[in-house]
């Protein structure tokens, strides 16, 4: 008996038009512009910051940004050797 999955079924539930990431990725801007009352300026960056999210997003591959995280050492995960060590002897 087969069954069928829908690709779709492990991705992040919308918000409207986005994904939650997305929506993230232009609230944060406008968020920390608030307080300085420079809104202009935070959906500005807000809407390029989405627009390079989501470009990084589509172009690579579904988990590249925490992989590049990971690499950078701004994220640890507990079964994976430190993002530094590049040679391993035995």
């Amino acid at each position: 008996m087969k069954v069928y999955f829908p690709k779709t079924i492990d991705k992040p539930m919308p918000f409207l038009f986005w994904e939650v990431d997305d929506l993230a990725a232009f609230v944060l801007p406008v968020i920390i512009s608030m307080p300085f009352k420079e809104l202009i300026i935070g959906v500005i960056a807000g809407v390029v910051l989405m627009k390079f999210y989501g470009n990084i997003k589509n172009k690579n591959s579904e988990n590249f940004l925490i992989h590049k995280t990971w690499q950078m050492g701004f994220l640890t995960i507990k079964k994976t050797p430190p993002a530094h060590v590049r040679k391993f002897y035995e």
